[in-house]
């Protein structure tokens, strides 16, 4: 599905989240992280930092879900990565 967002709106695909270390461990009680992290896939118009394909952190509370995928405001994010 091809979305444009307007204004000052990303559409970003989550990042999955780890859930076994680079040996192979399984971390099953890992704690809530207040953090999540995407890649911008589309921008609004009205974006000014933010382009497609960053890097993006931002609050798991943030953002409207469509399928597997957000829609947030540019003022939600955190940071750049």
């Amino acid at each position: 599905m091809k979305l444009t967002p307007i204004g000052n709106r990303i559409y970003l695909q989550p990042h999955p989240i780890k859930e076994a270390t680079f040996s192979g461990i399984i971390l099953t009680n890992m704690p809530k992280e207040q953090y999540s992290t995407g890649l911008v896939l589309a921008v609004g118009n009205k974006c000014l930092v933010v382009k497609v394909n960053d890097s993006v952190m931002y609050t798991t509370t943030s953002g409207t879900q469509i399928g597997d995928n957000l829609i947030l405001s540019e003022d939600e994010l955190l940071a750049i990565i």
